[in-house]
């Protein structure tokens, strides 16, 4: 197992995708976050201390051998998708994230909205009273100075062709804005701002006009040496104006590589593709060669003049090479913050399920991550009455975990099997235990048995297999969802419904087993395309759909029947696409949905909305929900 740090602060967490956050059932507006600072966007010295802007939030390191100081949504900054972060002449920090600037003075953060609304940022310069910002769509203007203490300015369009592509990197030369995007380098006098609204003052280079750039997206312009270099993906390139034309002279530095940053560092210009590093001087590059100790390729860095930092490729974090071989920074927070689920075995430890990296437990303050074969992404963890977690993939079947070992359960040794497509592509879609069994989803079996059954013994290890299938009146295989209580196990499929299988106290004995499949012609569940199944405390079956929620209300079947489904009417403009439901300690139910998070209080049938706009959510996208008997606490 790998250990990773994280900051030595007290958390309660919360999970919602792309970040942990937290939240007390008791006080709704308790909220905690905890992120992942390891996918670098920019890095920045400014008064000695080194600033990183992630995806988590903002990183500030004064000390490599101690943990930094971290800044998240909750620390005024609105968001913790940060893409850049500069000192301006005044000794003003400013922050760009998604949807804003931000007036950065530590805890005492003042935002500023992006026109249009949630227009995500790319880079920021500075400009005297103004900043000028790259972004998703086009070059933004801010200004420092105004009534309302500054604020967006205008946006401006480059061609006609495409009036607003994604600007990289802005390049202040005298009068002159140089733009790296993603259709060319772009180039006006920006004396007058107004000007620049008129695509005929832009000049663009292109690979129509300059065929020798080979593509059209431009990464970063710099001005070094008295001339302009940029790169793309796949060349550097230095800027040549002569008498009659104007034309691009590649910098040779390797062949088959990929570019992603440039940067001057003590006068001196550093290239950072997927080959290591290189160095420009007098127009010539010189290839540094891979940094040693460093797990992936530098993505970008910054030079302090007695060592370097490195942010790798992939999220592998923030490394440094005081010592001549790059180490990393520990402090960086979780694996990851592309999050699928979470779970609290017996003893109290916290387990994270990161979509592209392993799971992760935090163990005394340290994230510890668990080393089996995810394939394409983990998607569902289990903690069973045992102490053990059990955690699914797709693509890489289903895998048992306590604190010594590993085991992997496959086709080869049980009846967790591949898709229809790739039958070693075992995908769990969801998992579940009662007692002494543990049930396994699985998408697109393809024996046609989507469910795995597993028989634990007195260690809590599987000694037997079954599966049920369409023998069973399981009668599709897009099964993504299911959950059990007193012996009744719902399924939630893609296209089907809800099959609701009563396999009782052994369900290896199938001889009283029954599966009832609801559908909307024949129990008035509002979709066929269910999303989440979960039982009450006392056993009513909720169902989360692509239109909705609803509960099946046995005193309303037929003679014959087990009952009909009953609308959940939802908050206007909540929904209707719902991902998660769950039930706190009071009978409240907690629904998760693509656009925030909803409780329902069971003694006054009123609901309460969550979203990024009014709590500590970080993205109102929800993927999983569980609440902690034990404290209260939701995730």
């Amino acid at each position: 197992m790998v250990i990773q740090k994280t900051l030595p602060r007290h958390v309660i967490l919360n999970l919602v995708v792309g970040v942990f956050a937290c939240l007390s059932v008791g006080h709704a507006t308790d909220w905690e976050t905890i992120t992942s600072f390891k996918e670098v966007r920019r890095l920045r010295l400014i008064n000695d201390t080194l600033f990183v802007a992630t995806e988590g939030g903002i990183l500030a390191v004064s000390d490599p051998d101690q943990p930094g100081l971290w800044f998240t949504n909750l620390d005024g900054l609105g968001t913790v998708d940060i893409t850049d972060i500069i000192e301006d002449a005044d000794g003003q920090k400013w922050v760009t994230g998604c949807g804003r600037w931000v007036k950065f003075d530590g805890h005492r953060n003042r935002t500023f909205p992006t026109d249009p609304p949630g227009l995500n940022l790319r880079c920021l310069v500075d400009d005297g009273d103004y900043l000028w910002s790259g972004s998703d769509s086009g070059l933004v203007l801010f200004s420092k100075v105004g009534v309302d203490g500054g604020g967006y300015r205008d946006r401006y369009g480059i061609t006609l062709v495409n009036p607003f592509p994604p600007v990289n990197d802005v390049c202040l030369d005298n009068h002159l804005i140089w733009l790296a995007t993603n259709n060319g380098l772009a180039v006006a006098d920006r004396s007058v701002p107004d000007d620049l609204k008129a695509s005929s003052n832009w000049t663009v280079f292109d690979i129509l006009s300059n065929p020798e750039l080979g593509e059209n997206e431009v990464r970063r312009v710099k001005m070094f040496e008295d001339s302009l270099y940029i790169i793309t993906s796949t060349g550097l390139f230095r800027l040549d104006p002569g008498v009659s034309d104007t034309s691009f002279t590649e910098i040779h530095v390797d062949s088959n590589l990929v570019f992603f940053d440039m940067r001057i560092d003590n006068d001196s210009l550093f290239i950072y593709h997927n080959g290591g590093l290189s160095v420009v001087s007098g127009g010539v590059s010189t290839r540094l060669g891979w940094p040693p100790g460093l797990p992936d390729a530098p993505i970008t860095g910054f030079n302090t003049g007695e060592y370097r930092w490195a942010a790798t490729y992939r999220g592998r974090g923030l490394f440094e090479n005081r010592s001549g071989t790059y180490e990393e920074y520990v402090y960086t927070g979780t694996p990851g913050n592309d999050v699928s689920d979470v779970v609290i075995r017996a003893d109290g430890l916290l387990i994270g399920g990161f979509t592209r990296k392993c799971s992760a437990a935090l163990v005394d303050g340290l994230w510890v991550s668990y080393m089996y074969e995810p394939a394409f992404s983990t998607t569902e963890l289990f903690s069973d009455s045992y102490g053990h977690v059990w955690i699914g993939t797709e693509g890489g079947g289903l895998w048992r975990v306590d604190d010594t070992s590993l085991v992997n359960f496959n086709d080869t040794n049980s009846t967790v099997v591949g898709n229809v497509v790739d039958h070693d592509f075992a995908w769990v879609s969801g998992l579940i235990g009662e007692g002494s069994y543990l049930f396994t989803s699985l998408f697109q079996a393809y024996t046609g048995y989507p469910v795995a059954v597993a028989r634990l013994n007195d260690d809590g290890y599987p000694v037997a297999w079954d599966s049920l299938g369409v023998d069973d009146g399981i009668t599709d295989i897009g099964i993504v969802t299911l959950d059990f209580h007193d012996g009744v196990l719902a399924i939630g499929s893609v296209n089907s419904g809800v099959f609701y299988c009563r396999v009782g106290p052994d369900p290896f004995d199938k001889t009283d087993d029954f599966c009832v499949n609801f559908q909307e012609n024949n129990s008035l569940i509002l979709s066929n395309t269910v999303r989440a199944v979960k039982f009450s405390p006392d056993g009513e079956l909720w169902v989360g759909t692509n239109f909705g929620v609803c509960r099946l209300d046995e005193s309303l079947g037929m003679v014959g029947e087990i009952g009909r489904f009953v609308d959940v009417n939802l908050p206007a403009g909540f929904g209707p696409d719902i991902t998660a439901l769950e039930f706190d300690s009071r009978g409240n139910v907690w629904i998760g949905a693509r656009n925030g998070l909803a409780r329902l209080d069971a003694a006054l049938g009123t609901f309460e909305v969550f979203t990024t706009l009014n709590s500590g959510l970080v993205c109102d996208e929800i993927n999983n929900l569980l609440l902690n008997p034990a404290t209260g606490d939701l995730y």
